[in-house]
């Protein structure tokens, strides 16, 4: 079989139809959900801009490696201008892939449509462009194969998604790639672009994709130069392009672009619960929560946690995961949802249900959605391969009078009950069911925290705020059962009678309220949160009290069940603790409590260091991508605004250690080089140093006169002595030895605050410190020469300085930002600066809501004649600066962060 060359494609949106009137907010939330997953630089081309100048911006991205770039086409000349584009990339064999996503049309903006001419087609066409080299592709001939589908009007997405898995389960197992490239001949009379649409999420989304490590891409055939005319409507061909072998990462969780400069989301560290529901997997082993506006799942068994890469546009508050954990449902504090592949960890659709949702469950068998929505209930179907994967609005229920704070199915998944803040339990039917009557509730006196049915359907337990439960029994008249005209009906269509069986009290303390509830119909157990703090487990239906747990003060938020109810999982988001509690056994299976406030400081170990005592982790049990990791250690050691110092295995995500000795903010943290400990600078006029092996306080440091706050601190290369510079007074120094804890010497010369402190790591200066202060200066400080130890070199920068950090190949070049947005690079021996960076406009964005100053700083131009003048800073923010900078271990990239900016630059 000889292999097929890749060409160009191009793909019209809409092509013959006028332009759909949306608003700004419809269009922009439409292309959000398209192009969630596209990488690399997005490109707008509306003929404008010149192609010379939008090749210059691609063509970085195109040189060794594979990286995804978006053109962004509004009208005929961006049409004709990307044309040229693909055209120029082709021939320089700068790209041999592209593919694409369907565009959604532009709004129209001025004129309306009438007044702008039935002809007008301003269609948005969007162009996803992966930059493949040539180098790379085409693969050999024997590791080709192709084969080709036609599709006619009696083609179904099924049919289709069945025929793609058959292809791609010919496809050999061995590690090498292997592309396999399907055409799908389209009829001129199909609706081709529902197709595509389809065929791309069955390539993306289906279950044979997290079988199997896949890229899926698309191409078009035709002759491009047809799509000018907007009235064509040619017989297309459209190509998948699927890249498979075991040399794929097979566990990744999003689309893999393979590239030598390619990061990607890992962990978050830091936090563990910051409020919102809890949830277990279906197994019972895997725990997931909110931690802001991500989810992070705990794998209780192997001990690791993880975050998920998908992103709500605000905090977290409800989770649902399918009972076939396939589909994950994240909806944020303002109703803005997220469906996710749980399998993939990709999104799927974005919806907008527009109302705060306090409750969110699917239907056991998974067809049916549930959503809280003020006081009424909305019915939603599934979304599937056949649906495009987008929501279908079933109906919505009415009948509470106050908002609806908890849902709850039946095992049957045909009925639903909701409890709401009137008081009231409500029971409900998916579908309309012939003999089926609603059901209200009416026994409790204040509002309902939740509801739930027995495991055979015949009872339905409701817990109140005030802790009183409530039992009601379904009970069928006499003689139906062997009546044959009801027959093989469901329960709640048979003719009987709702009654109270039982009421109970969980007999908490005093002005404790229930906050929430779980409930396992299978053990029979039930366990309760209440606002004090205090979790309390019941045995259904008789309500016996087996345990009780005081966990603080603060009120639990979120409280859940595992699947064999041996497990309770408890968070509270005023200490901010998720933990998870085997009854049984009295033992905890996860404890982790994040800052209070927030973390102010953060440092890595330098090295492999372990958590047992005296042992270094060997090499060889380390992953490759530890191996290879630019930052190295794995230890990640935070201090936050509570005073605490927790240690995390950067591995499994778990804080393992905490150390609460300071009594106020901790401002800067740094490894010994030996990895053996950690020092920490305080607010509370102290540093100390922590022991890794034995994890205690070995030595604690002050000034003198103990009156000063400390905001930076650096060990040298040996890890003898510690530097630390302290905030208001004498702007000094102060330097102490690790092993006595005596003070040394006290640097002064600085005129304003000291910022940030660096030992030099060049053998030939071990003794060189360098600080940083606000006065504009780079102090040089050499603490091993002698009596020159009290004089100090300074180096006078462009503002303050603001970060400083040494190249770790110890060639005595030092990086300082300053707090005009430049880099400044200086030899401290010879006193030289040898080069800087620009980086204001790589970091310059917007002005937040919160902000008390312009987006852009025009600060010293006076008005008049002045402001007709360009300088070279306008349009920039001068009120953003980088604030952290850090090398790599290889001492050829550098990193820096903004505390004012999204942005982080690798330089």
């Amino acid at each position: 079989m000889r292999a097929r060359a890749w060409h160009p494609f191009i793909l019209g949106t809409g092509m013959g139809r006028s332009p759909r009137l949306t608003s700004s907010r419809t269009a922009r939330a439409a292309r959000t959900r398209q192009f969630a997953t596209v990488a690399g630089p997005v490109l707008r081309v509306d003929g404008s801009i010149a192609p010379e100048r939008l090749l210059a911006e691609l063509s970085p991205v195109t040189k060794g490696f594979l990286q995804a770039a978006t053109l962004r086409t509004v009208g005929q000349a961006g049409l004709a201008t990307t044309l040229q584009i693909l055209a120029q990339l082709r021939q320089r064999r700068q790209a041999a892939l592209f593919s694409l996503e369907y565009g959604e049309p532009e709004p129209l903006t001025g004129r309306s449509a009438e007044t702008r001419g039935e002809g007008h087609n301003d269609v948005a066409k969007v162009f996803m462009v992966s930059l493949l080299p040539s180098a790379k592709w085409p693969l050999p001939e024997q590791r080709h194969l192709h084969s080709e589908l036609t599709v006619t009007e009696k083609s179904s997405v099924k049919s289709l998604a069945m025929a793609l898995a058959a292809r791609v389960a010919q496809l050999p197992s061995d590690k090498q790639a292997v592309a396999l490239s399907v055409d799908l001949r389209i009829h001129q009379t199909v609706r081709w672009h529902r197709l595509l649409k389809a065929a791309y999420a069955v390539a993306t989304a289906h279950e044979w994709y997290a079988q199997a490590p896949v890229v899926p891409s698309l191409r078009w055939c035709h002759n491009p130069t047809r799509l000018m005319n907007a009235h064509a409507a040619p017989t297309f061909a459209i190509s998948f392009r699927l890249l498979s072998g075991h040399s794929l990462p097979t566990n990744s969780l999003s689309p893999w672009h393979p590239s030598m400069s390619s990061y990607r989301f890992a962990n978050l560290l830091g936090t563990t619960y910051k409020g919102g529901g809890i949830q277990f997997a279906p197994d019972g082993n895997v725990l997931l929560s909110p931690v802001g506006n991500r989810i992070s799942g705990v794998d209780l068994v192997q001990g690791r946690s993880v975050t998920l890469a998908p992103e709500n546009r605000e905090d977290v508050a409800v989770l649902a995961l399918t009972e076939d954990a396939r589909l994950l449902l994240s909806v944020d504090l303002h109703g803005h949802a997220l469906l996710i592949n749980f399998v993939r960890c990709s999104i799927l659709t974005r919806i907008n249900f527009k109302a705060r949702v306090q409750s969110a469950k699917w239907s056991p068998d998974a067809r049916w959605l549930i959503v809280s929505h003020g006081r009424k209930i909305q019915l939603w179907r599934t979304p599937t391969v056949e649906l495009g994967w987008q929501f279908v609005k079933e109906r919505v229920s009415a009948g509470h009078h106050d908002d609806v704070v908890d849902l709850s199915w039946s095992s049957d998944s045909h009925f639903f009950a909701s409890c709401s803040k009137d008081g009231t339990v409500r029971l409900s039917a998916a579908r309309r069911q012939e003999g089926f009557q609603p059901m209200a509730l009416l026994e409790h006196r204040s509002p309902v925290r939740a509801a739930f049915f027995s495991n055979d359907m015949q009872h339905i337990f409701s817990m109140s705020r005030e802790g009183v439960l409530v039992s009601a029994k379904y009970t069928l008249k006499e003689g139906v059962l062997n009546d044959e005209e009801h027959r093989g009906k469901l329960l709640y269509c048979q003719p009987g009678t709702w009654a109270v069986e039982s009421k109970a009290y969980c007999q908490q303390p005093v002005s404790n309220k229930v906050m929430r509830c779980a409930y396992d119909g299978k053990a029979q157990l039930m366990a309760v949160g209440f606002s004090a703090g205090v979790l309390m487990l019941f045995e259904m239906p008789a309500l016996q009290a087996l345990q009780t747990l005081s966990l603080g003060q603060e009120p639990l938020d979120a409280v859940a069940l595992g699947a064999n109810g041996d497990w309770l999982a408890v968070g509270s988001s005023g200490t901010g603790q998720l933990l998870v509690w085997e009854w049984r056994s009295e033992t905890y299976v996860l404890k982790q409590q994040g800052h209070h406030y927030g973390v102010r400081s953060v440092a890595f170990s330098p090295g492999s260091v372990s958590m047992k005592r005296g042992k270094a982790l060997a090499s060889a049990d380390a992953r490759p991508e530890d191996r290879s990791s630019a930052i190295g250690g794995r230890l990640l050691a935070t201090g936050g605004y509570d005073g605490k110092v927790k240690l995390f295995n950067a591995q499994s995500g778990l804080c393992f250690v905490t150390f609460a000795e300071h009594t106020a903010p901790v401002n800067a943290l740094c490894f010994t080089p030996q990895g053996n400990a950690v020092l920490s600078a305080s607010r509370d006029g102290s540093v100390r140093a922590f022991d890794l092996l034995r994890y205690r306080n070995f030595r604690t440091f002050a000034s003198p006169d103990g009156l000063c706050q400390f905001s930076s601190v650096a060990v040298d290369s040996g890890g003898e002595i510690v530097a630390a510079s302290s905030t208001g007074g004498k702007y000094a120094v102060y330097v102490w030895s690790i092993q006595t804890g005596n003070i040394l010497e006290v640097l002064t010369g600085h005129t304003s605050h000291v910022e940030a402190l660096h030992f030099s790591p060049s053998a030939a200066h071990p003794g060189q410190l360098v600080s940083a202060s606000w006065d504009g200066t780079l102090n040089v400080w050499d603490l091993y020469a002698g009596t020159k130890g009290g004089s100090a070199e300074a180096l006078q920068c462009s503002s303050s300085v603001v970060a400083v950090s040494f190249d770790p190949r110890g060639n005595d070049l030092c990086a300082a930002a300053c707090l005009s947005g430049q880099v400044l690079f200086w030899n401290v021996v010879t006193a030289q600066n040898i080069g800087s960076i620009d980086g204001i406009r790589d970091i310059q964005s917007a002005r937040h809501w919160q902000d008390m100053f312009s987006a852009v700083n025009e600060r010293g131009l006076k008005p008049g004649a002045g402001m007709k003048k360009r300088r070279p800073t306008d349009g920039v923010n001068l009120n953003q600066n980088f604030n952290s900078i850090a090398y790599a271990r290889s001492g050829e990239l550098l990193l820096c962060s903004s505390r004012n900016s999204p942005f982080v630059s690798l330089y």
